[in-house]
């Protein structure tokens, strides 16, 4: 058993211990706290450094943004600065363009025109064509003879003659060696220049005029369906020859020519005044 003095210092160990282990205690608990705010610091570093990452990162989007800002009201600047320009160029293009479609429709007309004329030039031809296959050449030798008669068909035969070598053109309308004429015009006014007829103008027509006739004589009228009016005559084939070609003369779109009497379609017969 330990003495009062033994206990008394067992005591004080104990006591010496337990205060040793009460201030440990103390210091593991003061330094928590410490511990924990490190911690929280280092994590609010954490953060902060982390948003100034972002926020750095997002100033330099933002200068991005702002260059590419820049860059747009710059292209924007020089879009409107164009675009007057652009305006004008448009337009002279759309002035062009109407330009073109103006000059394309006066050429499809002078096509049109064009492509009228030729097939009038080709009707022409038709028409001439035809003329020549049935053309009745005179011969002034092989009509000496017949010339020589005194004759008011003789002397309209002369007339004819006279007006043919004088180049009287064909004028549809017109009533005067220098106008032209037609065929009907013509043959009025080859009668009315010798005063077998008078007073009718352009326009009248022989057939309205004349009386039918049933057979021809020489100087007599012959008329066709497609309004040619022209004089007749049964003339020599050659001089002293007894065979005889029947032509009519008169005024054609080639001017005044003699053909054979069925040159055209369905011809009627007129009496000249001159003849019984």
């Amino acid at each position: 058993m330990d003495t009062p003095e033994e206990q008394i210092e067992t005591l004080a160990r104990n006591i010496e211990h337990r205060e040793l282990l009460a201030r440990r205690r103390a210091w593991l608990l003061s330094l928590v706290p410490l511990v924990f705010a490190g911690l929280l610091l280092a994590y609010t570093v954490w953060q902060v450094a982390g948003a100034k990452l972002e926020l750095a990162q997002t100033e330099a989007q933002l200068s991005n943004t702002s260059s590419q800002l820049d860059t747009v009201e710059s292209n924007l600047t020089s879009l409107q600065s164009q675009l007057p320009t652009a305006q004008a160029a448009l337009t002279q293009v759309g002035e062009q363009l109407t330009q073109s479609q103006s000059a394309l429709e006066t050429a499809q007309q002078e096509l049109d025109l064009s492509q009228s004329a030729l097939a009038t030039a080709q009707v022409d031809l038709d028409s001439a064509r035809a003329f020549i296959r049935k053309a009745c050449p005179i011969n002034v030798e092989a009509i000496k003879e017949f010339m020589n008669q005194e004759t008011p068909a003789v002397e309209m035969l002369r007339f004819l003659l006279v007006m043919q070598e004088d180049n009287i053109r064909w004028n549809p309308g017109g009533f005067s060696p220098e106008e032209g004429f037609d065929s009907p015009d013509f043959a009025l006014y080859a009668l009315q220049n010798f005063g077998f007829l008078t007073d009718y103008g352009r326009g009248s027509r022989p057939w309205n005029i004349l009386r039918p006739a049933s057979s021809l004589m020489d100087g007599d009228i012959v008329y066709y369906d497609s309004g040619y009016t022209m004089f007749y005559y049964n003339l020599p084939v050659s001089y002293g020859s007894s065979d005889t070609r029947e032509c009519v003369i008169g005024m054609t779109p080639l001017g005044i020519q003699a053909q054979l009497i069925d040159f055209a379609e369905s011809p009627d017969y007129l009496k000249a005044p001159y003849n019984p």
